[in-house]
């Protein structure tokens, strides 16, 4: 990814709300968005491990991804630790825009996006 990349727009889930109805986006607003300029971001998300390819099928390797922490739930943290390394190792995405509850040591090229923050964000050059 080349160009500049504004980080709001990562963390806004609006990529999340599309890949929930593909391929209905992908043939009409999400590809005329994308002729207008517009940088979509795909948000990781996945379930039982048995899904967890399920979650990367439409995504290139190298891609830059967006993915929300995990939640606080029981052995929620062990299940997003072991989804979030299938994604490193099958993906080997760019940049992983990792956004809500930190998780250290899981992606080799991370940028941090706390959910709640009164910090203003500034474009990010790649």
């Amino acid at each position: 990814m080349s160009g500049p990349f504004f980080v709001p727009c990562a963390s806004t889930g609006l990529s999340s709300r599309i890949l929930s109805s593909l391929p209905y986006f992908i043939s009409t607003q999400l590809s005329d968005w994308m002729l207008h300029g517009v940088i979509t971001v795909p948000v990781l998300q996945w379930g039982h491990e048995l899904t967890f390819h399920m979650s990367s099928r439409y995504i290139g390797p190298r891609s830059v991804v967006a993915v929300r922490g995990p939640g606080q739930g029981k052995n929620e943290l062990c299940r997003w630790t072991a989804g979030a390394e299938y994604m490193q190792h099958h993906l080997k995405p760019s940049l992983v825009l990792h956004f809500g509850r930190k998780v250290s040591g899981v992606w080799d090229n991370a940028l941090f996006l706390p959910l709640h923050s009164r910090k203003r964000f500034d474009t990010v050059h790649f």
